[in-house]
């Protein structure tokens, strides 16, 4: 008798290029460079803007929306959302400075978290997404794999499940890592 094989529990990330006007870029860079001079927060990585406050560059903004857009388009696809609104929680940047790693961390009261990479190189930060199962510790280590990197180009967009440690790899480049973070949510709602 042959077994079958089963996916239990899945959980899905999603990846792929953000498609940013061309003429949105220019005023993009000047926006990350305001939000650093007027509210970013100098970190032992490089800086930060605050979570709660939101971003206020009116371009940023549009990315923030298009990336909403995007993921609404994709879980679509995946899961039964047709009737459910999709709120995009908290976005800021990240900046990684050359040398430097952003630590793991997780968002347990979200569904999603989404990056999209806004200035890097193929030496980049990498995110790296974390298992922290307790399989980590039954499994072979040459079987299993514990984590996964993906590695950084510009308008690389990535959305992966809230519940997932994440953080980013060493920015081996000689310029900084520039990265658009948030959080994705559905409000619980009764039909009616």
């Amino acid at each position: 008798m042959g077994m079958q094989k089963v996916t239990l529990f899945p959980d899905y990330m999603f990846k792929g290029k953000l498609e940013i006007p061309s003429q949105y870029l220019p005023s993009i860079k000047k926006d990350i460079d305001i939000e650093k001079n007027n509210v970013g927060i100098e970190t032992p990585y490089g800086w930060t803007t605050q979570k709660q406050r939101g971003l206020r560059g009116e371009f940023l903004k549009k990315v923030t929306f298009l990336i909403g857009n995007v993921f609404s388009n994709e879980t679509k696809r995946t899961f039964d959302l047709s009737e459910k609104r999709i709120d995009i929680i908290e976005p800021y940047l990240i900046s990684i400075k050359p040398g430097h790693s952003y630590q793991i961390n997780i968002e347990r009261t979200r569904w999603y978290n989404a990056c999209v990479w806004l200035q890097t190189t193929n030496k980049g930060s990498k995110l790296l997404l974390e298992n922290f199962n307790p399989k980590r510790w039954v499994g072979p280590p040459d079987i299993a794999e514990y984590n996964y990197q993906l590695i950084p180009q510009e308008n690389q967009l990535a959305f992966w499940p809230s519940h997932v440690p994440w953080g980013f790899t060493t920015n081996e480049s000689m310029t900084d890592t520039v990265l658009l973070i948030m959080t994705i949510n559905i409000p619980n709602r009764d039909k009616t």
